[in-house]
């Protein structure tokens, strides 16, 4: 090939290299030309291809040597790894090369004047001896080279994307032969195709540990979770069962004292023992809601079709049954739109609400109680409005935490757990939480759950 031809070859794989792969037919790149851009292109996809496959790295490898050597079918083509612990090279492929030359170079040394493959890696710079009868480099290795049947061999040093040496590509002759443009395009392919192939084994090796050891992560988790549910179980069977039996004895005990001994007891120690008995009460009411709290995110959530608007009536009547005959209620059931979640949950999430606003407004001269519904970006908010003793705006972080509570237990009773529970019930619908209040004024409290 003329000195034009290789220069129209080496302009337009320089072309083909920028994305410019329309600019094969120019006229200036003759049929022969054409057709070895044709082939590179060829080769080049399929290689391309074995790396999205993630091809074993060794069949990568001899498909590189291969596109070179059928673009240049005088050429032979290695490729050999480096090992950093070792400082030597091997363990790469030359399909071309024969076996006992293979074999005789695996392992060799990395440093000056090692042949041209340790030299170029120890330098990192490509290494061109034109002639290995004469050359320094080769002095040890020319017999070798010459049974192989090579005269010439060309070294590009393969470096990573943070210029480590990774390995060699190299390109060997029969006869005594000096690169030209075309050659060291040639050789810099190569040794770019095969730093991909290299880097694509370590990019995989490096996911595929990461995945192993999240997954080791997640079995680890796993098992402390469920570990952390059985003691969770067995403080729950502890609470229910050992809490309570000295609990009853205690107010037992304690409420046999004001009937049995009340004649001898002064008003102060008739106080004291009714102190006792409401406390342990209390203490049990908290118990039942801890118990409660603990056990839901264990409870199997069965979805159905939610009839809102018959819930919050249910819930509603029920809990006028149990309130003063002389609290004045005023309720306003809007239409309240459908959804899906489970009933019971749902049910507790409500009658948490409602009688809160019972609860709250009980000192006013008319409680107002008002539920609607607003559905918008699929998802229904549902809101409870009061007129009761509402809440300053600057603590509504703390109203939907465990034990938090604004109001103390001379003015409200309660334990601090029910908002936590509603809470913890609508995330595990999907849902959120929300609450606006002024002290004084009355609350709303909302919650929103998918659209049916």
């Amino acid at each position: 090939m003329s000195t034009s031809e290789n220069n129209a070859v080496f302009s337009a794989n320089q072309q083909l290299q920028q994305g410019q792969n329309t600019m094969y037919a120019e006229k200036s790149v003759d049929e022969a030309g054409y057709d070895l851009l044709r082939i590179r292109e060829c080769n080049r996809a399929h290689i391309l291809e074995q790396l999205a496959m993630d091809t074993d790295i060794f069949d990568i490898m001899r498909s590189i040597v291969q596109s070179i050597e059928e673009e240049d079918d005088e050429s032979i083509c290695t490729i050999l790894l480096y090992d950093k612990v070792t400082n030597t090279l091997g363990s790469g492929v030359g399909p071309g090369m024969p076996d006992f030359y293979n074999e005789a170079i695996d392992g060799i040394s990395v440093g000056q004047g090692i042949g041209s493959c340790g030299t170029a890696a120890f330098s990192k710079q490509l290494v061109c001896v034109d002639n290995i009868g004469t050359h320094p480099y080769w002095t040890a290795f020319k017999e070798l080279a010459f049974r192989a049947g090579v005269q010439s061999c060309w070294s590009q040093p393969i470096l990573s994307s943070k210029g480590e040496m990774v390995g060699t590509f190299a390109i060997y002759h029969r006869e005594p032969r000096t690169p030209n443009a075309v050659d060291l395009d040639r050789i810099a392919y190569g040794a770019r195709f095969a730093n991909l192939a290299i880097e694509n084994r370590r990019i995989r090796a490096e996911i595929l540990e990461h995945k192993n050891h999240l997954e080791q992560l997640v079995a680890e988790r796993t098992q402390a979770l469920i570990h952390a549910n059985e003691e969770l179980e067995a403080f729950s069977y502890s609470v229910s069962h050992d809490l309570r039996a000295p609990l009853r004895a205690i107010a037992g005990f304690s409420n046999i004292m004001i009937e049995d001994y009340s004649d001898k007891l002064d008003d102060e120690g008739q106080k004291t023992l009714n102190t006792i008995v409401n406390n342990a009460l209390r203490m049990g009411m908290l118990i039942d809601d801890i118990l409660s709290f603990s056990k839901l995110s264990r409870a199997e959530k069965i979805n159905t079709t939610l009839d809102m608007k018959s819930i919050f009536k249910n819930v509603f009547d029920e809990l006028m049954r149990q309130e003063p005959a002389n609290h004045k209620v005023v309720f306003e059931l809007g239409e309240l739109a459908p959804s899906i979640g489970d009933q019971a949950m749902i049910t507790q999430v409500v009658t948490n609400f409602i009688s809160n606003a019972l609860k709250y407004s009980r000192n006013t001269p008319e409680t107002r109680i008002v539920v609607n519904s607003v559905t918008a970006d699929g998802s229904t908010t549902y809101s409870v409005k009061d007129n009761g003793a509402g809440f300053d705006e600057k603590y509504k972080n703390k109203l939907f935490k465990i034990f938090s509570r604004l109001h103390n237990d001379k003015e409200f009773e309660g334990t601090g757990i029910g908002l936590s529970i509603v809470k913890k019930v609508i995330e595990r619908h999907g849902g959120t939480v929300t609450a606006e209040g002024v002290l004084g004024e009355g609350a709303t409290f909302s919650f929103s759950l998918p659209v049916v």
